[in-house]
């Protein structure tokens, strides 16, 4: 019988992100240290963090009620694209924040797993029509904090 418990993304995305921490030094120092004549560099994380951004929630008539305060981090298809991506961050937080409103029904300020799903799934979007869609594997929230205004 299959199981009917679900993945948090934010512990899958913390693991990647320990996981990917932990073997950097031990990858930049394979391959011994005499005698290669060739110096080997540190890998380039895949991972580009997306600063902290401030997002205006409304109600569905369009009335203000409230902040999400939103962490991301963006995976990158390979080295190149991390750094086409950590270039292009200012244009990235920019779309994020004039396209990327959270609607909420009713007063609540708090949004639901499927809301959430919902949001990353939009910003996954835009991100990859903004760098090309095999430059962006997957965007991860690290946090997102609601406050009512």
């Amino acid at each position: 019988m299959p199981s009917t418990r679900s993945i948090n993304p934010r512990a899958v995305a913390l693991a990647l992100l320990l996981a990917v921490g932990m073997a950097g030094p031990a990858l930049a120092n394979e391959g011994g240290g005499h005698g290669g004549g060739e110096e080997k560099k540190a890998p380039v994380s895949l991972f580009v963090p997306v600063g902290p951004l401030s997002l205006s929630m409304t109600r569905f008539d369009e009335r203000r009620i409230g902040i999400l305060d939103l962490r991301l981090t963006i995976e990158a298809a390979d080295e190149a694209s991390a750094g086409r991506i950590t270039t292009a961050l200012p244009r990235i937080r920019d779309r994020l924040l004039t396209e990327i409103n959270p609607r909420t029904e009713g007063n609540s300020v708090h949004l639901s797993a499927e809301a959430l799903n919902e949001l990353k799934s939009r910003i996954l979007m835009l991100v990859r029509d903004l760098m090309g869609y095999d430059k962006v594997k997957a965007v991860y929230i690290q946090s997102a904090m609601t406050q009512r205004v």
